[in-house]
């Protein structure tokens, strides 16, 4: 698992699901929903029948491909994270007038993302190593169950 931290502020340049993922479960559904009322239209919609619908469009909204595109949407790419958070940042100052508290803002949020993520790779390096340390420390031979006497 890989966290990334987004900038407080800019939710609205920033949402990779909301860009594709979403839209598309909400279009697969009521595509779903649509074909339902076709066979029936008075029946109003269950708790089984929106399971089965949702689940089909979640699966068909929610794949790899549709959250890497959202993720190229917004372009923060998770391979080239920081490079491309700054350059919103950049955009962000470029295209608003941007108020001095604003900019202060944005400053302060790119150094706590690259404390955050500075954090998470040395809690990561440290996770390996304790893992490491875990498989070497474990037995070799588990111990014997010992059946006790009933009497």
């Amino acid at each position: 698992v890989e966290l990334l931290f987004l900038p407080a502020h800019s939710s609205h340049v920033l949402q990779p699901l909301d860009l594709t993922g979403f839209s598309v479960v909400k279009s697969k559904y009521r595509h779903q929903i649509r074909k339902l009322s076709a066979l029936d239209n008075a029946a109003p919609v269950k708790k089984k029948r929106f399971i089965t619908c949702y689940d089909y469009a979640r699966e068909e909204g929610l794949s790899e491909r549709v959250i890497r595109a959202g993720w190229q949407a917004a372009g923060i790419c998770p391979f080239n994270k920081p490079q491309d958070l700054y350059y919103i940042q950049r955009e962000l100052q470029k295209s608003e007038i941007v108020t001095r508290k604003v900019q202060i803002v944005l400053r302060k949020a790119g150094k706590a993302l690259s404390a955050a993520n500075t954090q998470a790779a040395e809690l990561q390096a440290e996770n390996l190593r304790l893992q490491s340390l875990l498989s070497t420390t474990q037995l070799k031979n588990p111990r014997k169950r010992v059946q006790v006497d009933p009497n």
